[in-house]
């Protein structure tokens, strides 16, 4: 990974004066640039790359420069500047971009770098030069935002979990609009198997939402964990399931550049589908031409393809489902006594509330399982799982009576893909259960 050409740009601290000369000629460059552009009749060109252009690092705020550059204001200046809020750490998501220009509303930096450069306080119109840049990033990051919701849903009318409940992540060189949001991220780690290489962080950084921060010292750098040389991770989905719809499917969060990683996704973690390859400076991966309508994979592996790098090995920040559905889980103890199938009261009220959260979804299949542990008969624990999968249904059915684009499928699964080993009265609690996969169609 170029962390290299990164750590190059940290350049070393500057005088004040030196400081101020390159503010001045900053704003001398910006005053040049619009006199030609008046005499012309065109519009001023940015400097820099081009919004197409994709860089590491595209969306960063660059909140140290701008505190480095509030360090060297007078007093006064200080003054002037005091209703400015705090410039974020990053924007991880639109809506921490939307509400940074919130709390900008009323600030017109237009005006103050005119005012500040008429009244010759080269240092004051570089910290608002500065501070505008970071106001246009979050401007970009909120329109694309809604671009990229616009586009999803347009290919998937149908996918929809209710209001706010979606939201656009940023990587390091592109944004992802994910329709279920938090719960899109991978939730737990099943194996990681660190390859050759220089350096290893924590194989629980990959789980949740993004979070990598690039330090001064390599091996400070958090959120990240990386594979190392044909090294392999696999994770695992316990509240949503990656599924096929209209578009990319999957999206990996990597830090720097998307390094050669072989990806396969598993239903049950025991038989895989290769996908191919992530490669070519995209992180998103569609899976359609591997997959049927409707089916759910809860594991995805990676496997690095042994490129050399910086840091060896692809450095992942997160794993999220573009193709989502939920997944729901109630316990067989709340549900149903010991060995019977008829719901309690505290189970039908379970049920009962688990209705009320796929309420907002228009149309979906719903897929209710059940499941026991490994305790007698597996052909009596199919027709036991069967019939608490049957009870749930009855009662979900009742309760979203009103939504006529539902389709319900039971399942009795008996004592088949257990969440734990059964090997422990605890663990054998966790396996008798019924899960409710909500599909959108």
């Amino acid at each position: 990974m170029p962390f290299n050409a990164l750590l190059a740009q940290q350049t070393k601290k500057e005088s004040a004066d030196e400081y101020v000369a390159r503010m001045k000629n900053m704003v001398d460059s910006i005053k040049k640039a619009k006199q030609e552009a008046k005499a012309t009749g065109t519009k001023p060109r940015a400097s820099g790359a081009s919004a197409a252009a994709v860089t590491v690092g595209k969306y960063s705020t660059k909140k140290a420069s701008i505190e480095s550059a509030y360090n060297f204001l007078s007093i006064a200046e200080k003054d002037k500047v005091k209703n400015f809020p705090p410039v974020p750490e990053a924007f991880r998501t639109n809506l921490d971009a939307q509400d940074f220009l919130d709390k900008l509303t009323g600030i017109d930096f237009n005006a103050a770098i005119t005012k500040y450069f008429k009244e010759k306080s080269a240092a004051l119109s570089g910290y608002c030069i500065s501070y505008q840049g970071v106001k246009q990033k979050a401007e970009t990051i909120v329109k694309e935002a809604a671009r990229l919701k616009a586009a999803f849903e347009k290919n998937n009318p149908s996918v929809k979990f209710g209001t706010n409940i979606g939201k656009t992540y940023i990587s390091e060189s592109s944004l992802v609009y994910l329709p279920l949001g938090e719960t899109s991220f991978a939730d737990e780690v099943v194996s990681a198997k660190y390859g050759t290489g220089n350096l290893q962080f924590k194989k629980e950084n990959v789980l949740n939402t993004p979070d990598y921060v690039l330090m001064k010292k390599l091996a400070d750098n958090k959120g990240i964990y990386s594979l190392g040389l044909n090294g392999n991770l696999t994770i695992k989905f316990t509240d949503n399931a990656l599924v096929d719809v209209n578009g990319p499917d999957l999206f990996v969060f990597e830090a720097g550049q998307i390094e050669p990683t072989d990806l396969e996704i598993s239903k049950d973690g025991t038989s895989w589908i290769n996908v191919g390859m992530i490669n070519g400076g995209t992180a998103e991966v569609d899976i359609s031409k591997y997959v049927k309508p409707n089916e759910q994979y809860y594991y995805v592996r990676l496997t690095d393809r042994n490129t050399q790098s910086t840091v060896a090995g692809a450095d992942i920040d997160a794993i999220a489902t573009i193709g989502a559905a939920i997944k729901l889980s109630l316990s067989a103890e709340v549900l149903f006594d010991f060995g019977k199938a008829d719901l309690k009261a505290e189970g039908v009220a379970a049920v009962k509330k688990l209705a009320q959260q796929i309420q907002a979804i228009p149309a979906a299949q719903l897929n209710i399982d059940g499941f026991t542990d490994d305790i007698g008969n597996n052909d009596a624990n199919i027709k036991l799982s069967l019939q608490r999968a049957q009870a749930v249904s009855s009662i979900l059915k009742q309760e979203l009576k009103n939504k006529t684009g539902f389709v319900f499928k039971e399942a009795g699964r008996g004592n088949a893909n257990p969440v734990a080993p059964n090997n422990n009265d605890e663990n054998r609690k966790k396996n008798r259960r019924v899960e409710i996969i909500v599909n959108p169609k």
